[in-house]
């Protein structure tokens, strides 16, 4: 099959990816949902991994599935970053599309096929039923990596009956997905998912997620007693914000700087500060250089992603790697039979009542070693060890 010259879409880095330096390599591809720079956290999530391999000389290409910002019966192929890429959108030349990719695949012969699973990244309602059977005929007779992003919703306790429904649905699609591409190597950035996978009888390993936001600033020491709290990522409802700003030690002057694109709930939260004459400052949609520039000047951070979720949120990471202090005042949220004592993120504080604060913030220092080149290492090493 004869491959259109792929046009270039060089928008993600502005730096190009450097000479490789080790000579053996692994061939691998990727297939996530969307490739869209800076709108997909999975395809950000994978293209950052596929530069960082191809930097430390593998072979990497990647093929997005369900990519909706192209139009329907779509099938590009691209360059990104230097990544050779194919994005593809299905419509009802659904056949035709999924032939077409897996020519590609079998021209382009990788020894690893790696599936990033998050449900909704492959249908909009979170319920990719023929997900699994497409796979299988796309890569048949070749090695599978899955990395769950995602498992399946309805996982708290005070969850809808409807959520838990469909979390159920999920959950079949998920153990549907293993046991048809029976994978040689199952990942999952979460101690909680972890759980899950294994009392379904899924042997799986945890690979920490890095930051996706490159350290391009050295941090800052902070001035003039205030405190600058990162707010990066989606705000979900029901964060303890106005109980945590009025536990913050009086000593200090707080300002809050708002990063990208928070959600509807970014207004409630102006409004809480506001009330409380807090500083704060809208900083909108930014590149990538100015997020890393913004987080090296704050001291901490705050995350309302449910504390036992927290490993899987790529912002919160990227505030550790920039050695935040990072706060998790996230709403009540247990997961259902597990013991959640297993699931400590000691990474972060947990923020509660009783949580002396400023004794905690003093002793409370964290460098996050989960950077992408030691994630990148072992995520090869772990194949390499199955090749053997």
């Amino acid at each position: 099959m004869l491959l259109p010259k792929p046009r270039l879409c060089n928008i993600y880095i502005q730096k190009p990816i450097q000479a490789a330096k080790i000579i053996i390599g692994v061939k691998i591809t990727f297939l996530c949902g969307c490739l869209e720079p800076g709108r997909d956290g999975v395809g950000d999530y994978t293209l950052r991994l596929a530069m960082e391999l191809i930097k430390n000389g593998h072979k990497v290409s990647i093929v997005s599935l369900n990519d909706h910002f192209l139009p329907k019966n779509s099938f590009e192929v691209l360059e990104q970053n230097l990544i050779p890429v194919i994005r593809v959108r299905l419509g009802n030349k659904q056949i035709q599309i999924l032939s077409k990719v897996k020519r590609y695949i079998e021209e382009w012969d990788p020894e690893w096929l790696s599936l990033q699973f998050v449900p909704f990244s492959f249908h909009k309602k979170g319920l990719p039923i023929k997900l699994a059977s497409q796979l299988n005929k796309l890569g048949k007779g070749r090695r599978w990596h899955i990395m769950f992003h995602e498992l399946w919703v309805g996982m708290d306790n005070k969850d809808s009956f409807k959520l838990k429904l469909l979390g159920s649905l999920q959950k079949h699609i998920v153990k549907k997905t293993i046991d048809i591409l029976v994978p040689e190597i199952i990942n999952t950035h979460t101690r909680l998912y972890l759980s899950k996978l294994d009392k379904m009888g899924c042997k799986s390993d945890l690979l920490p997620l890095f930051g996706n936001i490159p350290i391009l600033f050295q941090s800052e020491e902070k001035r003039n007693g205030i405190i600058n709290i990162a707010v990066f990522g989606g705000i979900h409802p029901g964060a303890k914000l106005k109980k945590f700003i009025n536990e913050v030690p009086k000593a200090n002057k707080y300002k809050f700087h708002f990063i990208g694109s928070n959600g509807p709930e970014q207004g409630n939260w102006v409004a809480t500060l506001t009330k409380n004459n807090v500083d704060y400052q809208l900083h909108g949609w930014l590149g990538i250089e100015e997020i890393s520039k913004i987080l090296s000047k704050c001291q901490w951070g705050v995350t309302s992603t449910p504390y036992y979720l927290s490993e899987k949120s790529g912002s919160t990471a990227a505030m550790l790697e920039h050695n935040l202090i990072v706060f998790c005042i996230a709403r009540k949220w247990n997961p259902r039979d597990i013991k959640v004592e297993v699931l400590a993120n000691d990474a972060i504080i947990k923020w509660k009542t009783t949580l002396d604060m400023e004794s905690f913030i003093k002793c409370k220092r964290y460098k996050s070693e989960n950077n992408i080149e030691v994630i990148a290492e072992n995520f090869i090493n772990r194949l390499k060890t199955k090749q053997v």
